[in-house]
């Protein structure tokens, strides 16, 4: 079994040794493209109240107008919802792929951050979108039972993205079968992993949300020493090879 304050220790040494803000600035990156950051907007600004009475006249020709507009309107937001969808599916998932392989690597030397793009390149673009889409819906489906459920399933697959960065070429089954089986018995280890950062993000929040960019690489760090951890145990144990599970050094 593992133990938690070494892996934090672990991850320390690695930011260190290999670059703190190299690693900011591909989570930043990856957060970006992936959507994680909103607009400003008009935060700060005074409203403004604007009264108008609309005539009966007025008030028809508004309404001619809207339904007019309403198929089109219609189409409109069918169409963004269509392409938000396929973002995530093309592009924002295969990134936290690409994240993953960057932390693993990070852990023996300072990788350029344009390692996150790595899935792209992999040779097996389209299988590690599979993977990772089918991670996603199958703790979809489960949460449409009960919450606790599909957060079961989270933990169980939570590993899917680090196995693929270490192999992007298993299929969907054998990836999930592969976290099924390495977080077996530790899944709540793993959710007392995550909540122990809950302090740093509630310290980094106090800098207008941005100081939580600042923590983030400190986590991400620590779950790839968990990652290495795990397949380590897996290979003792024989649940996989380091054929299937090559590593990366």
């Amino acid at each position: 079994m593992w133990i938690r304050s070494e892996l934090k220790s672990r991850a320390r040494q690695s930011l260190r040794n290999n670059g703190y803000w190299v690693a900011l600035s591909a989570i930043v990156i990856v957060t970006i493209l992936s959507g994680g950051i909103g607009g400003v907007g008009n935060a700060g600004r005074s409203p403004v109240n604007v009264e108008y009475r609309l005539n009966a006249y007025e008030a028809d020709q508004m309404g001619d107008f809207m339904r007019s507009i309403s198929p089109m309107l219609l189409f409109f937001v069918i169409g963004i919802t269509l392409l938000s969808v396929a973002y995530g599916i093309f592009v924002a998932n295969p990134l936290t792929v690409g994240k993953s392989r960057f932390f693993l690597e990070h852990r023996f030397r300072r990788p350029g951050v344009g390692l996150v793009f790595w899935p792209f390149s992999s040779g097996s673009y389209l299988n590690v979108v599979k993977a990772v889409f089918m991670q996603g819906l199958f703790i979809v489906l489960w949460s449409l039972l009960l919450i606790v459920p599909g957060i079961i399933k989270a933990y169980q697959y939570i590993l899917v993205p680090y196995i693929l960065a270490d192999n992007p070429s298993l299929t969907w089954r054998r990836a999930l079968e592969l976290s099924r089986r390495m977080t077996d018995g530790c899944k709540f280890n793993i959710f007392v992993l995550q909540l122990s950062f809950i302090g740093w993000y509630l310290l980094g929040s106090l800098a207008l949300i941005v100081g939580a960019f600042f923590v983030a690489p400190y986590p991400e760090s620590t779950m790839a020493e968990l990652y290495i951890t795990l397949r380590e145990q897996a290979l003792s144990s024989g649940v996989t090879s380091e054929s299937e599970l090559p590593g990366v050094a």
